[in-house]
């Protein structure tokens, strides 16, 4: 007869819920102020909070509970960042505290700021880096550079697994 695994449900306790909870609401709280939030006493709600945050069911409790929060959403994400790209400035004009007239005008930082996440988001933005050796020489020496320049693909890699493998 075959081995029967112990397929052990973790459950979340009454304290992981409330910080899970927490967790949730504000996505920008220290772990101080999830514990604080969650009911747990101050001087030990960072690490509390911090541990249950660990663990792995709570992560994919916590990431379930992030797909079901309203604005979360990958619609309603979408639909914030085209709201920004649209953005504008309110600038008021006043005379002896009483606002004279006001002008909309466009808010280009804040459109240029979605913009820019939204070709990261996108995947469409990569940061270039370039690496060099000590003084700007190069990494691989030279020789080296033109023996891999002269193999063919088969051979190059044959030998990349080779190197990454040990063998």
């Amino acid at each position: 007869m075959g081995k029967r695994k112990n397929h052990k449900v973790r459950r979340i306790t009454p304290v992981a819920q409330r910080v899970l909870k927490a967790a949730a609401e504000d996505r920008d709280r220290t772990f101080k102020e999830i514990g604080i939030a969650a009911g747990i006493e101050p001087n030990t709600a960072a690490s509390v909070a911090c541990r249950i945050l660990k663990r792995p069911h709570i992560q994919e409790r916590y990431q379930a509970l992030m797909a079901e929060t309203p604005g979360l959403r990958d619609q309603e994400i979408l639909n914030t960042i085209a709201a920004g790209m649209s953005a504008t400035k309110v600038e008021r004009f006043a005379d002896k505290g009483k606002v004279k007239t006001e002008k909309v005008d466009v808010d280009f930082a804040t459109r240029r700021g979605y913009a820019d996440l939204a070709v990261r988001l996108n995947g469409a933005l990569t940061t270039r880096m370039e690496v060099a050796g000590k003084d700007g020489a190069p990494l691989i020496p030279e020789p080296i550079t033109k023996a891999l320049e002269g193999m063919d693909e088969t051979t190059l890699n044959l030998l990349l697994t080779k190197l990454v493998t040990g063998e």
